[in-house]
Formats: structure tokens, C-alpha cells, sequence
């Protein structure tokens, strides 16, 4: 059963992946604007830049959508079972960590800058992670969330 529910995982993630790769909010916060500005950042301190992975980009999206629906708060609820399903779905995960965002502007600068100024969220940026997962979306009033997760694992793609 759970490898049925891995392989339709994939499935979803194969038939939608573009949708989740390329999505634009008002075409400024966009996933791979925030890969680009996280990775710059990374690479300015010396590190590897992070690579995008569709599984954890999927798990991104379902709590950015509770939270932009206002299904939940903004905030880390469930994390330890995103975590938990990561680690089972993507072998040999080792450590996973997780930032979220809220902003009334669609700019991704500033968005990013809210990470980069809460020494959490910056530790997570600068962490020990070679796979990530983004994604961003507005609630009806036009406010955007993004939830980025990382992880370390030894697999290679």
C-alpha cells in the first residue's frame, strides 16, 4: 500500500511538476526566484547551492495552500509529519528544516529578507541541506505565503 501511494505521488508529481516549478504570484514571488536569492545567498557564504526536488516541493505546496486558505496558521503545524514523510519518501534523509513566510508585498526580496533577518530561518539557509522544496501562493485578499523545506540526504537527485 505504501508503495502504491508513492508511485501515485509521483504520478501527481510528473503530470503537475511544471505547475509547481513555475508558478507566479502577480510574477514576482516565484519559487525559483526564491531558489535563485536562497542559493546566491548560500553560495556567498561558501556553500553548495541548494537543489529543487519535486517530492519536497509537493509537501511544500500542501501546507502553503492550508495556510493561504486559511486552513491553519501561519506557522510550523505538521511539521514533524512532513518531516516523517520526507524522510521515508526520500532515502537516506538525514535532517530536515523548514521556514515560512507571510507578506502583504509580492516582492521577493523582501520575503526572502524576512528569512534572512530571524537568525532561525537564516540558520536553516546556511544549514548542512543539499535538496529543497518551495512554494509560494496568495490568499484571496492577495497576500503571499511560501514555505520553504530542506533536507540532507545522500541520494543524488
Amino acid at each position: 500500500m505504501k508503495i502504491l501511494k508513492l508511485n501515485l505521488l509521483l504520478f501527481f508529481l510528473l503530470c503537475f511538476q511544471q505547475n509547481i516549478f513555475a508558478k507566479e504570484v502577480n510574477g514576482s514571488v516565484t519559487a525559483p526566484k526564491i531558489l535563485e536569492m536562497v542559493n546566491s545567498f548560500r553560495e556567498s557564504h561558501g556553500l553548495n547551492p541548494l537543489k529543487l526536488n519535486p517530492i519536497i516541493s509537493s509537501i511544500a505546496k500542501n501546507h502553503t495552500v492550508k495556510m493561504a486558505h486559511h486552513d491553519i496558521e501561519l506557522g510550523h503545524s505538521g511539521f514533524s509529519g512532513r518531516a516523517h514523510t520526507l524522510m521515508h519518501n526520500i532515502p537516506q534523509t538525514r535532517n530536515v528544516a523548514e521556514n515560512v513566510a507571510f507578506h502583504d508585498l509580492d516582492n521577493v526580496k523582501r520575503l526572502v529578507n524576512l528569512w534572512l533577518n530571524s537568525p532561525g530561518h537564516k540558520k536553516n539557509i546556511l544549514g548542512n541541506y543539499n535538496f529543497t522544496g518551495i512554494d509560494v501562493e496568495k490568499d484571496d485578499n492577495g497576500r503571499v505565503y511560501a514555505t520553504q523545506i530542506f533536507i540532507n540526504s545522500k541520494r543524488n537527485g
